[in-house]
């Protein structure tokens, strides 16, 4: 019996010698397949990269997404891939600060907020849709908005891939670059908490993610930021994207509500992926405010102008 034993450690020791030996020839090998069957290309253009691409003369802010990505293969190791040639990077147009929505009224105790060019937002909880408030606003609560890149083709191939290619490695780059835009306000205040816009659910479960949310904990790790769920969408609408300018605010319009997050006296900062008519922004912004908020503010990867 003990002669058996000592065979028994004996050929484990030998297997686990073997495997250990095994492993990094094993691991040399899948890495030459995947180079080979995988090709290390920018997500924009396909061209071939292979290499870091040069920063210099590139938007500062695209900097961020010059950095590679990396991503699990088969749980074996790690695929870094640097997804953007410098010719595609070049092409994403830097935002110079905040630009400012104007949302009239919105402020602690109120049910409701109108965008600069009329548009009405009121919560239900305090009066029924579409009810104008009295008296009128005498100024706007200003809705400052910061993005790092302005909306061109380039930022909006990023939104594309991130949202509907499920290329969710790009996420660490892109809340990169929204968190170096959110950096001078962090200097200037109080960190702010963020706050995903929120998809239906039925929308979340057929993306299999919010990349709203996605973003928030991106930029929050970068700037030591805490990521509050405290909006939740009851209605199903139609996308923004698809629905047009004009109809924006009443596609909106209602559909979101608090989620029972503690607001009252915080500094909120909405993330979404893009502000166009801001009409999303405003809605999320007349319940943050309505629930105690003393400041809203929007973060997004790339706004309109």
């Amino acid at each position: 019996m003990g002669a058996k034993r000592t065979a028994g450690r004996r050929w484990r020791r030998i297997l686990a010698t073997t495997a250990a030996q095994a492993g990094p020839a094993l691991e040399g090998a899948l890495r030459a397949v995947v180079d080979f069957a995988v090709i290390d290309a920018c997500c924009a253009c396909g061209v071939r990269t292979g290499c870091p691409p040069e920063r210099s003369g590139l938007p500062r802010a695209a900097r961020s997404l010059a950095a590679p990505t990396a991503v699990p293969f088969l749980g074996l190791f790690t695929l870094v891939n640097h997804p953007f040639c410098r010719d595609c990077l070049a092409q994403f147009e830097e935002c110079d600060g905040p630009a400012e929505m104007g949302v009239y009224g919105a402020s602690q105790g109120r049910g409701w907020a109108r965008t600069r060019s009329g548009e009405l937002f009121v919560h239900p909880a305090w009066a029924p849709t579409g009810c104008f408030p009295t008296p009128a606003p005498p100024a706007p609560v200003g809705l400052d908005v910061y993005a790092p890149f302005r909306t061109n083709d380039a930022s909006l191939n990023l939104v594309r891939l991130i949202k509907f290619g499920l290329r969710t490695s790009l996420v660490p780059l892109a809340s990169a670059a929204m968190a170096r835009a959110l950096a001078p306000l962090v200097r200037e205040l109080e960190c702010p908490v963020l706050v995903p816009v929120p998809m239906h659910p039925s929308a979340r479960r057929r993306r299999g993610f919010n990349q709203a949310v996605e973003l928030a904990k991106g930029a929050g790790a970068v700037l030591g930021a805490p990521v509050v769920s405290a909006l939740r969408k009851t209605g199903r609408t139609p996308p923004q994207s698809k629905t047009a300018h004009g109809k924006r605010a009443d596609n909106v319009r209602s559909t979101f509500r608090p989620s029972g997050a503690h607001l009252a006296g915080r500094h909120v900062c909405l993330v979404d992926d893009l502000v166009t008519t801001g009409a999303t922004a405003a809605a999320c912004a007349a319940v943050a405010l309505a629930g105690g908020a003393c400041r809203v503010t929007v973060l997004c990867l790339a706004r309109t102008p």
